[in-house]
């Protein structure tokens, strides 16, 4: 008996320290690992005990093709496996990894789903797939040159500061969910970048890179780093239209209300309303769509958001203004503001757009806008005249069908306007060819319609229950432009009143476009900024004011290619400043994002400040001359205060020819023979002042 329990205690014993040695196949990886000081009783194997001890290990360049074993060093916090022959590599026993280096190996496969505490992994020079950083949301540095990678997933990597991609096959890399300061991505055909993390880029090195169009990142960082470099780049912020990084969102519905019961279901949106935004250090405005309803993303901070009427005498609104602190408050972060008439006030609005240039023997249709923007239902007359024109056009159809006509005056009754509802009645014609016997039709002649809305004797502002849109004939025209639909003159009288712009777009390409963007920086030193009110459009969008940018936002529009349907437009107005004077300029132009195209420039709208009464040549005679006029091709101007500058602007608004001067003055001779027969403006800029002489082109 005591033999038997001798032998079982001796083979106990051999089981029990076999089981205690970590199994370790590969003879390369075991000597590497022998080298490194781990077999500490020095019996030429790894106890487990041994392996547990360990936090840091080194076997580079060892010619190691396995790793198995690997799994019982389960507090490894460091390894380095660079330069070997590894296949494959599975760390998921290895939970507290923080650092690995496993480049210039051959591996097709690695498992690090489990190193949730990895914060460097380096793999450049392997064959790995794209979906490698799928659980990691604390890695920070990551190396993955090499490794002929099509896509790269890094959605879950939020905390990435560093990446080097070089020398893959990758189209696009998308760093918005990431803190991605740090990028490298030489030798890729990368066509687009996605930066809008919230973080500031210090670092992004392309070299070799022809094939890059597009990189998106946030408005804030664009003016204060190297991107301003890459001026073959398009570069904005319209892959979305959140902030980057972590935001927060404010959002609700404006209703305006009037059955004395409180804001609810069956009460009409407000639409339109602007929103005045701050955290104290930076201001910006945002203004909701045509339903009223409005979304606001925000960083972290305290916000304060400010209703502002254009008329805020009109209106009371629950509540008055509106405090958020994230991320203390939750988001989305719901408040809807509640609108109720303030007394009794009569607004009506009218205004006429047109949807193309007018051109010699086509059609032209034009839209009437009209709007309630006052507090009470309103039931009334529109008028349209084209009376003075009528020899020139030809009335095809009105929609809808117009309730009288008379003296080429056309007019329908409307009933029950309720408040800010807008209503559109459109007019169709056919323009005289230049071939016309009686009444020909030529480019550079001028087109007025007037469109009237009644009553007025009540009304609190009947200025604008009148507009009149002067149109300039022309052979050709942009489908991307933009227009002063006053036209392009005003008179002094109308300084500091509205203007009104329209911007027509059109989708030439050969898909439908899913966002468009019109941007325009406005001109503070001849618009008021915060008069800007948009009015109406052919989609719905959305309006975001930062300092002097305004963007319109139709996100989603998804705007056809076909020539039936790919036109899209939007009215606003603004208010030039009160200080212009005679003979002042103010000019307009709009750039026009299709998807992540190029932006579409559109012309350029000048509008003068204009005495239509003075007769040509009339201004000022005994300051400024000008001579022969008309004239045929060399002009002479004098000015006996001097001459610093001078520009020429056609009937169209648009500049076309300046000239600076270089000392003083004060006399200056142009030429004019390649211009075009008809009537233009001479701006003269003296010391003293400026001023508008017309001359007429022969």
């Amino acid at each position: 008996m005591k033999k038997l329990f001798l032998l079982l205690f001796f083979m106990f014993s051999i089981f029990f320290s076999q089981a205690q040695i970590v199994d370790v196949p590969d003879p390369n990886f075991k000597a590497a690992l022998i080298a490194n000081g781990i077999d500490t009783s020095n019996d030429g194997e790894i106890q487990v005990s041994e392996a547990e001890d360990v936090v840091n290990i080194n076997v580079s360049s060892a010619n190691i093709s396995s790793l198995e074993g690997i799994q019982s060093f389960v507090n490894l916090e460091i390894l380095n496996c660079d330069s070997n022959i590894l296949t494959e590599l599975d760390l998921s026993q290895n939970p507290l990894l923080t650092i690995l280096y496993c480049s210039y190996n051959q591996l097709a496969n690695i498992d690090i789903s489990q190193n949730l505490e990895l914060i460097e992994f380096y793999a450049s020079y392997n064959q790995l797939p794209e979906s490698i950083l799928t659980q990691n949301s604390n890695v920070r540095h990551v190396g993955l040159e090499g490794n002929q990678l099509d896509g790269i997933d890094l959605s879950q990597s939020t905390s990435l500061e560093t990446i080097d991609l070089d020398s893959n096959n990758l189209l696009e890399i998308d760093l918005s969910a990431t803190r991605g300061q740090a990028l490298s991505y030489m030798n890729n055909p990368v066509v687009y970048i996605n930066l809008k993390n919230g973080y500031e880029t210090y670092s992004m090195e392309g070299t070799g890179v022809t094939t890059l169009q597009y990189i998106c990142i946030d408005d804030t960082f664009y003016e204060i780093n190297f991107f301003m470099n890459y001026t073959d780049i398009l570069i904005n912020s319209y892959c979305s239209f959140t902030p980057g990084g972590e935001f927060y969102i404010i959002e609700g519905q404006n209703t305006l209300e009037f059955d004395i019961n409180g804001c609810d279901v069956n009460d009409n949106g407000y639409p339109f309303l602007k929103f005045n935004i701050t955290n104290g250090s930076v201001d910006g405005s945002l203004v909701s769509n045509s339903s009223g309803l409005y979304n606001i993303p925000v960083q972290e901070g305290n916000h304060i958001l400010t209703p502002a009427f254009e008329n805020p005498d009109y209106f009371n609104i629950s509540p008055p203004s509106l405090s958020v602190d994230f991320p203390t408050d939750s988001s989305p972060f719901v408040q809807d503001f509640c609108i109720t008439p303030n007394g009794v006030r009569n607004d009506l609005e009218i205004i006429i757009l047109s949807f193309s240039e007018p051109v010699p023997g086509f059609d032209g249709t034009y839209g009437i806008l009209y709007k309630n923007k006052g507090n009470t239902v309103l039931s009334g007359t529109v008028e349209f005249d084209f009376n003075e024109d009528a020899d020139y056009i030809s009335l095809l159809y009105a929609d809808p069908l117009e309730d009288n006509l008379s003296s080429n005056v056309l007019s329908w009754n409307f009933t029950d306007l309720e408040p800010f509802e807008t209503r559109e009645i459109y007019v169709s014609f056919n323009m005289n060819t230049p071939t016309d016997v009686n009444f020909p039709l030529n480019a550079d002649d001028e087109l007025d319609f007037t469109a009237s809305i009644l009553p007025n004797d009540s009304d609190e502002t009947p200025e604008d229950n009148t507009f009149d849109l002067k149109q300039i004939v022309v052979n050709s025209f942009d489908p991307n432009d933009i227009t002063c639909l006053e036209g392009a003159r005003i008179s002094p009288e109308d300084v500091g009143e509205f203007v009104h712009y329209m911007v027509r777009f059109e989708n030439t390409g050969s898909a439908d476009a899913i966002n468009i963007v019109v941007s325009d920086d406005i001109d503070e030193n001849k618009y008021d900024i915060t008069s800007l009110l948009p009015l109406h459009g052919s989609h719905d969008f959305i309006t975001r004011i930062n300092g002097n940018k305004t963007e319109f936002i139709f996100e989603n529009i998804n705007l056809p290619f076909d020539d039936a349907n790919n036109y899209g437009y939007l009215v606003f107005k603004i208010k030039t400043l009160q200080t212009l004077i005679l003979g002042d300029v103010f000019e307009n132009t709009a750039q026009i994002y299709f998807d992540f195209n190029e932006p579409i420039i559109t012309n350029t709208y000048v509008t003068l400040v204009v005495d239509d009464n003075l007769s040509i040549g009339e201004f000022d005679q005994s300051k400024t001359k000008i001579y022969p006029n008309p004239v045929k091709d060399i002009v002479f101007i004098k000015n006996s205060n001097g001459i610093s500058s001078l520009s020429v602007t056609d009937i169209h608004g648009r500049i076309v020819m300046q000239y600076l001067s270089k000392g003083f003055e004060t006399e200056r001779h142009l030429n004019l023979s390649p211009f075009e027969s008809g009537i233009y403006f001479v701006n003269v800029h003296s010391q003293e002042k400026s001023e508008i002489i017309k001359i007429v082109k022969n």
